[in-house]
């Protein structure tokens, strides 16, 4: 209660200021000199190059009935007030303004006249060139944007000039809101260049407000701290109200809805308020550690809330004041308490308090240049967005700080706990059996299935803080922790029958609504008169252990499913060959039984043994053939073990090693185009051997596999991308590619798209699996592409081994 009566009165003076400071602006307007010549005898002379404000060489009429036109103000010189302060600032109020700007061309260009205030709701201005109207022109924040002479964010208007020319511009200037009439005077070539600077400045403040705004939703994507969110939403709706403020959101967004933008500067502030007002509250934790502080700021999220709901309902004249004023007390109350905490040791509120005093300081300059009270000028009229990055970057500081020192608290927190734990079993000899040395989580619950008593293993184990929060937050244990209601409820039912349960199996579920698998022993504790008082028990998280039986079983599945693969495939390679040469064997036997009763017979013909030769020569043949494909199935075997291949490391040029492969040495490439993408020298120590064997094993698959019949632009690419300690081969065709199926399946053995009479075995890319992963110790992958697309990552340099290797027998040395 005592911080809440220091902010009140802190943000009483700070009132008290603003109405002196008020009641000292209003005095100044009231008395403005009425002498004229000063300012009509010596009017300014436009140079090239130069940029003239004439604010203090300007006169105005305050017409409160609206009733002057300008042939009665153009006549009536005694009407006119010179600006009192050198600052055409009339801050709210509900009159008209005539302004009159008179200066001479010094210059043979079109000069620009520009109203650097974009929130003007009227906006008429007479342009006279030595006495005659040169141009008339009605714009303003109220009309729709296309009734501007130039297009542009604020009110810019052109004359054409000569030397010596004689501009008097007059401005009929109505609005809602805060009334301010900046006005200046350039040469063309000057202002394009100017124009160059300020889309360079404000490309680099709202560049600098993105990137704030970017990289901490890039943090909360990853770390999920609400008070990244909350910034980013202050930060971005920050960034609207710019928009709308500078007039940019009427230029690009909603030209033609000039009703809608007399409304979004206290709409965009409003929403901004409320987006600050939730930044202050999570970033300074007013919720859980400051409950009356948080009471105050959620009363301030009302009325904003109030605002932003009111927009169409509380006329503009009161709508604009209350978001001005509310916006004020926002950002003294976030700065009091801020420094409120800092006084009390908050670790983090240094950073907060200074960020808010620099958002403060150019908000207070803002609005009182709004209000009329201090002039406009490039620091005031900028002072609000100047403090606004200072604010954000340091503000984003202060946020890492906050996690930084959130994380040791609770890590000291955690220690805390623990130590607390260790001193209630030792004190509480009631739990002792409970709480010493238990590895595992303990727990006592009561009939009505509700904890009664656990302790931080099991806590932890559940993702709770503490044991306390546990047993506060799990109010029906089967219908806040089950998976399986069910499951849980006969357990319990079997207890009280049986006494006590050893290991039940449950899958129950954490705080954070993830799941764990734990083994539960339970008994029942009986009172002095027999009958069940509590129940107790211990719970043991198995979750490792299921997923390592899940693991195991989908492993052996895996395992017995390749070895039904290569059964099947050895069984269906060796017996079709095997089945032919059978076949053809018999066919010659009966021939030549056949042969043999014509010859003891004394018929054999020379058209029979000619028939009997075609026989036995075509089925030797066959059977040629197909032991042949034994032979190569046999080979194949072979490769599959890369124990057995015999290479021999050396050290060697892969590039060359591929150019030989492609151009002569390895399959018949002829009709495919080669594109060899490698650089002039790759060494290695390795073995050349399997390099050749990948390389051969995948341009057969292209060959036989990938390219479809009679496809014309057959092409193969081979790129070589390398690195200090590996080598990455990336093998692409453009070939017919590979449908899911085939991508999960095209290492697995005998798995082949082609088979009987292509005779396809099906090892290829078995072969190429193990040689890649096996002997080179690397990684291979199917990637994503049009045709058919590998990459091969393997170690540049592999320990030489000194060891021989022994293949059938044969000794070879490395």
């Amino acid at each position: 209660m005592r911080a809440i009566k220091k902010i009140i009165k802190g943000i009483y003076l700070y009132f008290v200021c603003i109405l002196y400071w008020l009641s000292i602006g209003h005095v100044a307007v009231a008395q403005g000199d009425t002498s004229l010549s000063e300012h009509l005898s010596s009017p300014v002379m436009i140079k090239q190059g130069s940029v003239y404000a004439l604010d203090s060489h300007s006169t105005f009429i305050e017409d409160k009935s609206g009733s002057l036109d300008i042939d009665v103000v153009r006549d009536n010189s005694d009407l006119w007030f010179s600006a009192p302060d050198g600052s055409l600032n009339f801050g709210y109020s509900r009159s008209y303004f005539w302004v009159h700007n008179q200066f001479v061309s010094g210059i043979s260009e079109t000069l620009v006249i520009k109203g650097e205030y974009a929130l003007i709701d009227l906006v008429d201005v007479w342009i006279y060139r030595n006495g005659v109207l040169d141009s008339k022109h009605q714009t303003g924040d109220a009309r729709p944007f296309d009734t501007r002479p130039i297009e542009h964010a604020q009110f810019i208007f052109k004359v054409k000039s000569e030397p010596g020319d004689r501009i008097d511009v007059y401005s009929r200037l109505k609005s809602d809101g805060s009334l301010t009439w900046p006005v200046k005077v350039m040469g063309e070539t000057t202002f394009n260049e100017q124009q160059a600077d300020v889309l360079v400045i404000r490309g680099g403040y709202f560049g600098i407000m993105l990137v704030m705004v970017l990289y901490n939703l890039f943090i909360y994507s990853i770390i999920k701290q609400r008070s990244y969110a909350h910034y980013v939403m202050f930060v971005t709706t920050f960034l609207f109200f710019q928009l709308v403020y500078e007039g940019v959101a009427f230029q690009f967004f909603w030209p033609n809805m000039s009703w809608f933008n007399a409304y979004a500067i206290p709409l965009s502030y409003s929403i901004n308020e409320v987006a600050m007002i939730s930044f202050i509250r999570v970033f300074m934790e007013l919720p859980g550690k400051n409950p009356k502080l948080d009471l105050y700021f959620r009363t301030l999220m009302i009325c904003a809330v109030g605002l932003v709901v009111g927009v169409t309902i509380i006329p503009y004249k009161y709508l604009v004041p209350m978001v001005v004023i509310l916006g004020l007390l926002v950002t003294v109350s976030g700065f009091s308490t801020g420094a409120y905490l800092w006084s009390k040791g908050n670790k983090f509120a240094h950073y907060f308090t200074v960020a808010w005093a620099l958002l403060l300081i150019g908000l207070v300059l803002g609005n009182l240049r709004a209000l009329g009270i201090i002039p406009t000028n490039f620091f005031t009229a900028h002072a609000y967005q100047f403090g606004a990055v200072l604010e954000v970057l340091l503000l984003s500081f202060a946020l890492a700080r906050r996690i930084d020192i959130a994380q040791k608290e609770k890590a000291q927190a955690e220690y805390q706990m623990i130590r607390a734990q260790r001193e209630s079993i030792m004190n509480l000899k009631r739990y002792q059996d409970l709480y010493d040395n238990a590895v595992a989580g303990m727990f006592q619950s009561n009939l009505q299935d509700r904890f009664i008593r656990v302790n931080g293993a099991l806590a932890s184990m559940f993702g709770y803080e503490s044991p306390q929060e546990m047993v506060s937050q799990v109010s029906l244990i089967s219908r806040d922790m089950a998976v399986d209601q069910m499951d849980m409820k006969a357990m319990f039912k079997l207890l009280l029958q049986e006494q006590t349960i050893m290991d039940r199996e449950l899958k129950l579920r954490c705080k954070d609504g993830s799941y764990v698998w734990a083994s539960m022993t339970v008994r029942t504790v009986l009172d002095a008169a027999g009958n069940v008082d509590h129940l107790e028990g211990s719970v043991v998280d198995i979750t490792e252990r299921k997923y390592a039986e899940t693991y195991r079983q989908e492993e052996e599945r895996r395992r017995m499913s390749a070895l039904e693969e290569v059964v099947v495939g050895v069984a269906h390679e060796v017996s079709t060959p095997l089945g032919i040469n059978l076949t053809s064997l018999s066919l010659i036997q009966d021939r030549q039984q056949e042969l043999m009763h014509q010859f003891e017979s004394g018929k054999m013909s020379k058209s029979a043994f000619q028939n009997f030769i075609d026989v036995l020569d075509d089925g030797v043949s066959l059977m040629s053939r197909n032991l042949r494909r034994i032979d190569n199935l046999v080979h194949n075997f072979r490769q599959v073990s890369v124990h057995h291949l015999g290479y021999s490391q050396n050290e060697f040029d892969l590039t060359r090693l591929v150019n030989g492969i492609t151009h002569g040495d390895g399959p018949d490439l002829t009709g495919i185009n080669l594109d060899l993408i490698l650089p002039k020298q790759v060494d290695v120590c390795s073995y050349p051997q399997a390099f050749v064997l990948i390389l051969e094993k995948l341009l057969e698959n292209s060959i036989q596999h990938g390219f479809k019949d009679h496809q014309v632009n057959k092409s193969v690419s081979i790129e070589l991308k390398v690195q200090p300690s590996k080598v990455r081969l990336i093998y692409k065709d453009n070939g017919r590619g590979l449908v899911d199926v085939d991508k999960e399946k095209i290492f697995m053995p005998f798995y082949t798209t082609q088979r009987g009479a292509l005779g396809r075995s099906g090892l290829g890319m078995y072969i190429v699996f193990n040689v890649a992963t096996q002997l080179l110790h690397g990684r291979i992958e199917v990637l994503e592409h049009d045709g058919f697309a590998v990459s091969l990552e393997v170690p540049r340099y592999l320990e030489v081994e000194m060891k021989s290797q022994s293949l059938d027998g044969e000794t070879i040395n490395s």
